[in-house]
């Protein structure tokens, strides 16, 4: 092809971009925006709209932010066991302990990982346990028996 095909080809793109630009409605019209009123009027005036223009907008649904809720962890231990959650000791006592968490984000999977020590006679018994939780959830371990059991 010749230079001259290229620019004839040109502008007939042009051509035919400002044809389709002109008949088709504004992308605001086509998402329901109310920037201009149907009923707008230059009634032989050089400037302004009418006095029949209203003006408004359409209201969106209100943005929800997710609100941050605790995590409660329930623990069955021996009485005399130290427990740590991700290596920062606690100081309560007892063979029921519970923990809130700090605020969580819903929808987001937390982790801890639980260290409880205990004295049975002349050993040390140590037991490690990571957990995987979602904000609000209940969970609940019981170190006294053999084996671990976890529920939600």
């Amino acid at each position: 092809m010749s230079f001259k095909s290229f620019r004839m080809i040109g502008v007939l793109s042009l051509a035919i971009l400002g044809v389709c630009l002109a008949t088709q409605p504004a992308a605001a019209d086509q998402q329901g925006w109310p920037y201009n009123p149907p009923d707008r009027s230059w009634q032989g005036r050089s400037s302004g709209f009418s006095q029949n223009y209203q003006g408004g907008y359409i209201r969106s649904a209100p943005v929800v932010i997710p609100q941050e809720v605790r995590t409660e962890i329930q623990l069955k231990v021996p009485a005399q066991a130290k427990i740590w959650f991700d290596g920062s000791p606690t100081d309560d006592a007892g063979i029921s302990r519970r923990y809130v968490s700090p605020p969580l984000r819903p929808g987001v999977p937390y982790h801890y990982a639980i260290r409880v020590e205990w004295r049975e006679g002349d050993r040390v018994i140590k037991r490690n346990r990571p957990i995987s939780f979602r904000a609000g959830e209940r969970v609940s371990l019981d170190f006294t028996t053999p084996e671990l059991t976890m529920s939600r």
